[in-house]
């Protein structure tokens, strides 16, 4: 295997951070979300954030993005903590947000046991259940370790709620995947087009830390001549009797 220089990486997860970026407009431009903002300068929010996202229901979650990086394709507990993904996650889970891990590497064992947290109320019955239903297995192994790194952080909450606010998202690191995207939410008719001015859109216009909303996106597409299959379409149908 090739392994990339320290600069490489860089720039990959630079990319990378713009591909979910992108993705995360499309979910704008589909009215999912309220608002996408790129990093925050404040320090409750700072930590570990790529992302920002505020939902219709008035909530906020943050993204941590992470890519490959160039020595192995799969998720472990040494690589979470060298991230500092553990700790970025339960500070922000300890201050009542959801945390997301944005990644290209699927990581089931993570992602199970998040969703299947969500059916309990205390910790001791998830935890026997999933010792119960993984009887010396890697599953229960990983998620031993895990809790012990949990605990080093929550010292007086529950693990239950590291895993219940917890969240894995896969996304592919190729620019294809969130084209499709731009086309399917975005109802974009020239998504790669799309997908090239969006790209780094916060460094490019000075947006860092800036909310950014589905108008402003909108507007800025539409002055590139950007067309809407479905509003376009609309628009263009009405009448002098409908106005």
């Amino acid at each position: 295997m090739a392994y990339k220089t320290g600069g490489e990486i860089e720039k990959g997860g630079n990319q990378y951070e713009s591909i979910v970026l992108i993705y995360y407009f499309a979910k704008l431009l589909n009215d999912d979300v309220l608002f996408v903002q790129s990093e925050s300068y404040e320090s409750e929010l700072e930590q570990g954030t790529d992302i920002i996202i505020k939902t219709h229901g008035d909530s906020l979650f943050v993204v941590q993005a992470k890519s490959r990086d160039g020595i192995d394709d799969v998720w472990n507990i040494s690589k979470l903590k060298k991230h500092s993904i553990i700790k970025n996650a339960c500070c922000h889970i300890l201050s009542g947000r959801d945390f997301h891990l944005a990644s290209p590497l699927d990581f089931t064992v993570l992602k199970d046991l998040c969703s299947q947290s969500h059916a309990f109320d205390d910790f001791c019955s998830f935890e026997k259940f999933i010792i119960k239903n993984n009887p010396t297995s890697k599953v229960t192994f990983f998620f031993e370790k895990m809790v012990k790194e949990i605990k080093i952080y929550f010292t007086e909450e529950s693990p239950l709620k590291f895993f219940q606010h917890f969240y894995v998202d896969f996304l592919p690191d190729n620019r294809q995947h969130i084209i499709d995207n731009l086309s399917s939410y975005g109802k974009i008719n020239e998504p790669e087009t799309a997908f090239s001015l969006l790209d780094h859109y916060t460094t490019k216009f000075n947006k860092l830390g800036q909310p950014i909303f589905v108008t402003e996106i909108r507007n800025y597409l539409k002055q590139q001549n950007i067309t809407f299959f479905n509003i376009d379409k609309q628009a263009s149908s009405l009448t002098l009797n409908d106005l």
